[in-house]
């Protein structure tokens, strides 16, 4: 968290405000999660990946599952990669 804060104290890192709103998300801090959220420069299939990501890396597997269809709307290939990453898991 610290790096991340860091890393936007400097300049506007996109990552690191995806980073943010996943431990956000995780403390369930709604409003902090939303304004990270909204703060990240990202085109809106890079954006869902990486929210998809940060439910994934959190364990919220079901809201994982709920943005594939968005995902796989904006973009065909990272919604497979973000799928083959819930099957895998499925399977470990």
């Amino acid at each position: 968290q610290r790096r991340a804060e860091f890393l936007l104290e400097v300049e506007d890192v996109p990552q690191a405000e995806m980073a943010l709103w996943a431990l956000a998300k995780h403390r369930a801090d709604e409003p902090k999660a939303q304004m990270h959220l909204e703060r990240a420069k990202f085109p809106e299939a890079l954006k869902v990946y990486y929210r998809f990501l940060g439910s994934f890396a959190t364990g919220s597997i079901d809201e994982a599952r709920r943005l594939l269809e968005p995902l796989r709307e904006l973009d065909t290939s990272m919604a497979q990669q973000a799928e083959d990453m819930l099957n895998e898991k499925e399977w470990a």
